[in-house]
């Protein structure tokens, strides 16, 4: 993916762009590694490419609190690198993912001063809200199957990379209630089965789910 093409990245000069480049870090990480742990000290903005981050609270009990799943491309946790405090979770990858770590000492010295970051920080800010406001519009207006079959249609390889149980938890519902739906979307033709993982999405077939 191309830096210009991410929203934070879009008003960047390619000279800017090269600058960012040069203070930062790609790598892939497996499903299970850590991007950081609850109580760490951030170094790094984090922006995720591809894939899907869960972000957690840990309890006294050994159970834990998911706060939000972060699907790619976004920016995650920018705001314990702007106050300079403590990550108050921790971020786990759930599929494999393709994340830019940015040296955020460096990014604050020589790119904060800067009108269009700025704004673009706070436009992934507001972004997230707008996020969070609108999965609640879901929870409140849409039905599961349509939840289900947007979450296909948006994310399509996510959706094929995530256990079925992730998928429930990431929409809220039960995972017997997700497989009824994905039966439904097979059996109208929407998705069509390979070796026990939907294989094949018929966009238009789903449309009518939405």
């Amino acid at each position: 993916m191309k830096l210009d093409a991410i929203y934070f990245f879009s008003a960047l000069s390619p000279e800017q762009l090269e600058r960012i480049a040069t203070i930062s870090l790609n790598k892939t990480l497996q499903p299970g590694e850590f991007l950081f742990f609850e109580g760490d000290q951030p170094k790094y903005l984090h922006m995720l490419l591809e894939g899907v981050v869960k972000v957690y609270k840990s309890l006294p009990d050994g159970n834990e609190i998911v706060i939000h799943n972060f699907t790619a491309p976004t920016m995650v946790a920018e705001m314990p690198c702007l106050e300079h405090i403590r990550y108050p979770a921790t971020a786990v990858c759930e599929t494999v993912c393709q994340v830019m770590l940015i040296d955020y000492a460096r990014f604050e010295k020589e790119f904060l001063a800067d009108p269009a970051i700025s704004f673009n920080i706070i436009r992934s800010l507001t972004k997230k809200i707008k996020n969070l406001d609108a999965a609640f519009t879901a929870q409140t207006t849409l039905s599961a199957s349509q939840r289900v079959a947007r979450f296909i249609q948006e994310h399509p390889e996510t959706f094929l990379q995530l256990k079925n149980k992730k998928i429930a938890e990431i929409l809220n519902i039960t995972p017997e209630t997700l497989s009824r739906i994905l039966k439904k979307l097979k059996d109208a033709g929407a998705l069509g089965s390979g070796g026990g993982k939907t294989a094949r999405i018929d966009g238009r077939k789903l449309a009518a789910f939405c």
